[in-house]
């Protein structure tokens, strides 16, 4: 639990001073920005400070000297970046969530693909004969779970050769009979 409050009150003042770095018209004319109006200044400082307050209040010291360490260093580390670094980084964020958007949507596509697989394997289940033991049953379970494991493996390894994780590697057959590798 100190973890968790320790971090959302760390976000939420790092959130507070990076509004305070953005709008401060001194550091903006010293980079040779336009000056923007603080349209919520004092908002702003007492986000910076409630996190504080509420670790307090709640007792929980642990989570307070923890957020006043690490407010003081990301504070230090929020003042000293430029506009070019703020802008490159932004850059660099929008990159890492839109590969971060692609990957998911390949586990979303993948998760899809398992539940139409097993969603067949059901129905083929429930509509076909099996005598009184349900031996045809089992077997016909047996050979779809065969089915599936065949094919998350195929894309398990093609998803680690298309993003160069991990080669393709032929074994000689006596290797790969017994299950060693060399």
């Amino acid at each position: 639990m100190t973890a968790w409050l320790s971090l959302l009150s760390i976000a939420v003042s790092a959130v507070a001073l990076t509004y305070l770095r953005a709008t401060d018209a001194k550091r903006r004319r010293l980079f040779g920005l336009v000056p923007v109006p603080r349209r919520f200044p004092i908002a702003a400082k007492l986000a910076v400070w409630l996190p504080g307050i509420a670790l307090g209040l709640l007792g929980d010291v642990a989570a307070l000297v923890i957020w006043m360490g690490a407010t003081t260093v990301v504070g230090w580390g929020i003042a000293s970046l430029t506009p070019q670094i703020v802008t490159s980084a932004a850059q660099a964020a929008r990159v890492v969530l839109a590969v971060l958007a692609a990957q998911a949507s390949l586990l979303t596509d993948r998760a899809r693909s398992m539940a139409r697989s097993l969603r067949r394997g059901i129905e083929a289940v429930a509509t076909a004969e099996h005598d009184g033991d349900g031996k045809n049953k089992i077997a016909l379970l047996e050979a779809r779970i065969a089915e599936l494991e065949a094919e998350i493996a195929r894309r398990d390894a093609a998803m680690r050769v298309e993003h160069g994780l991990d080669p393709p590697q032929v074994l000689p057959p006596s290797l790969a009979i017994a299950g060693r590798r060399p």
